[in-house]
């Protein structure tokens, strides 16, 4: 079979890289259909072709948006592929026209969150509105749509985006247990890389791991710091890693961060490619987000037997049993977000109870082998049916 992965942007993929490795492993053709960017290289060593695509984040111009579609129709019907599966708005949207049109038999869309449009409430209302009936129109015209949380179903459900059954919940892109493990890291390594980022050894980390815009409520967390910062004596960082995001409408401007590293007294890493070890030298991570499918951060934060402080928000809520692993607080309420991490950094048995609570819960329900098993038993299955 061939099946194509299609996305945005390349780094997208990164997180189905398990599944298009188990595919190419049975013997499939798999195509990465993404924009160039510094993640191709990885497809090339997986055996994973790459097809290059432009594409604008943030362009609303339709007749540059109409020219994506003929774009990607021309691809796909030169690749005549089994079966697409696109991830993230646009590509669900555009993939799923022009694969249509190309006569691809098999479509199927990954709902890996609502986006910034429908965080705020009153808000981006034209916009709203264009989204949810284009979402109608293909999710009429694949295959399946799969969901990362049940909040999302019934999002769609209640706006009638996708018929019942071509609704499929699989709970996030899955963590690998034995790249992230806790075991793998001495004290001496997690010391050294302190050392690295200019923090002492005992000092408490509260790790954000984020793209830098606004909805991952980074100016929440920054209110955080500089709460707890004026109410306590106990010696902590707050640990912020990820890449600005320019071209989003919702990005974060540089010159926010460079206040908050030089106000709130915030280390900033910028993009990290050593994600287990950041998190292995971390205490205490946190994602106080407005919305998320299921985020990929706190299930390897998860993994990695670290507690867990996140908003009680579709998708974070996914990860934290409330006092059991970790904390959940209500969205852009800064003030419970320092109380929790305040709680945690006071407390460090509370943190090593409830990180081992978080690897066992890693364990039992985001194991990406389960996640992978889900996605070829459902490509299967529709391939098999002969849905066309």
């Amino acid at each position: 079979m061939h099946i194509v992965f299609l996305s945005h942007l390349d780094l997208n993929l990164r997180f189905r890289m398990p599944i298009m490795r188990a595919l190419v492993k049975n013997g499939n053709l798999v195509t990465a259909l993404v924009p160039d960017g510094p993640y191709v290289v990885r497809f090339l060593q997986e055996n994973i072709r790459h097809k290059h695509y432009n594409i604008s984040r943030a362009g609303l111009n339709p007749f540059k948006e109409l020219k994506v579609v003929f774009s990607l129709f021309k691809i796909l019907k030169q690749l005549s592929p089994d079966l697409v599966h696109t991830f993230t708005a646009k590509p669900n949207i555009y993939g799923t026209l022009a694969a249509r049109l190309a006569g691809v038999p098999v479509i199927v869309n990954s709902v890996t969150g609502l986006g910034s449009f429908f965080v705020e409430v009153g808000k981006h209302g034209l916009m709203k509105f264009l989204l949810l009936r284009l979402y109608r129109f293909s999710g009429a015209l694949s295959n399946a749509t799969i969901f990362q949380n049940e909040d999302d179903i019934i999002f769609f459900r209640d706006n009638k985006l996708v018929s019942k059954e071509k609704v499929h919940l699989i709970r996030g892109s899955g963590v690998d247990l034995e790249r992230f493990s806790p075991k793998k890291f001495s004290r001496e390594n997690c010391i050294n890389l302190k050392k690295c980022l200019g923090i002492s050894p005992d000092t408490v980390v509260v790790t954000l791991m984020a793209r830098l815009i606004w909805d991952k409520g980074i100016k929440e967390f920054c209110k955080a710091a500089r709460q707890l910062r004026n109410n306590t004596s106990q010696q902590f960082i707050f640990l912020l890693v990820g890449d600005y995001y320019d071209g989003n409408p919702n990005a974060i401007p540089h010159t926010y961060i460079e206040s908050a590293v030089n106000e709130e007294k915030i280390v900033f890493t910028g993009w990290r490619d050593d994600v287990p070890a950041i998190l292995a030298a971390s205490d205490i991570v946190v994602l106080p987000s407005y919305r998320e499918g299921l985020p990929v951060s706190l299930m390897e934060a998860m993994a990695m037997s670290r507690p867990l402080v996140t908003t009680d928000a579709p998708g974070c809520r996914e990860t934290v049993e409330d006092g059991w692993n970790g904390f959940l607080v209500p969205i852009r309420d800064a003030n419970a977000l320092a109380r929790a991490i305040g709680k945690l950094i006071d407390d460090p048995t509370l943190r090593e109870i409830m990180g081992r609570r978080s690897r066992e819960k890693a364990e039992r329900e985001f194991d990406v082998r389960f996640v992978v098993r889900e996605h070829l038993q459902l490509y299967q299955r529709l391939l098999n049916s002969g849905m066309k």
